[in-house]
């Protein structure tokens, strides 16, 4: 069952992926004032909200399988820039996963 918040953070999702899909599809590059994101950058982004993100809404906005995705947060995120991601699984069974930003 979705809930409004649910639907809104979709509709941004989609937003977001629309946008990282026309600036890869550009065949001449033109001069713009925002610097595109790269997936990785859009995948963290999506991680350091407060709810963080479901594997589904990470599928959603980069193109990417699940496995993929999974693979990109334990090997990339985890192990090579030693950031502290956490997964935890919601009432209805879904996992969600987190960034944690440590205060040192």
């Amino acid at each position: 069952m979705k809930t409004k918040a649910n639907n809104t953070e979709l509709q941004q999702v989609e937003t977001e992926r629309s946008t990282l899909n026309a600036n890869t599809q550009r065949s001449t590059p033109q001069k713009t004032s925002s610097k595109i994101r790269s997936k990785s950058e859009i995948i963290l982004q999506a991680l350091k909200r407060k709810r963080g993100a479901s594997l589904d809404e990470l599928c959603t906005i980069t193109g990417w399988q699940a496995h993929s995705l999974r693979g990109h947060i334990s090997g990339t995120l985890r192990k090579k820039k030693k950031l502290n991601v956490v997964s935890d699984c919601t009432r209805s069974g879904t996992r969600r996963y987190r960034l944690i930003m440590e205060c040192i």
